[in-house]
């Protein structure tokens, strides 16, 4: 049951990539809410299954795969706390930041759901995507 929820949702997120909506005049990708669905799949697996060896070692790796983004998001907030940029400038940097920390993280769910078939479900969910692709609402040309 937890492989389908989370295909059907990775699947979504692969395939709302490029689709957004806008609140207060930034733009707000679709994919994020499939991916805090996954995330929070994971957060309930883990409440009821806790397989601590695994957890330990995805969260070194989770931090190690993070620490890159957040040099960025430091250097970013002290040049916006000096130069006062305003709240839209905020959002937009964080907004690029957030994304990537996001795929990490997906990426660690994924694999304390599922361990080593986690990158073969992730592999059926981008499959999916693209059959939801020829459903005829694109065009064949369109990716």
């Amino acid at each position: 049951m937890v492989a389908v929820i989370y295909i059907v949702l990775a699947s979504a997120m692969f395939f709302l990539q490029d689709t957004y909506f806008l609140v207060g005049g930034v733009e707000f990708s679709l994919k994020n809410p499939c991916a805090v669905g996954i995330l929070f799949l994971a957060l309930l697996n883990f409440t009821v299954t806790v397989r601590p060896g695994r957890t330990i070692v995805l969260m070194r790796h989770t931090v190690i795969q993070v620490f890159p983004y957040l040099i960025p998001f430091f250097f970013s907030a002290i040049i916006w706390v000096v130069s006062g940029a305003d709240s839209i400038t905020i959002v937009n940097g964080v907004g690029m930041i957030v994304p990537q920390i996001l795929s990490v993280l997906i990426a660690a769910a994924t694999l304390y759901l599922f361990g080593e078939k986690g990158a073969l479900y992730c592999l059926g969910a981008m499959c999916g995507k693209l059959y939801q692709s020829f459903d005829g609402s694109h065009g064949r040309g369109d990716w």
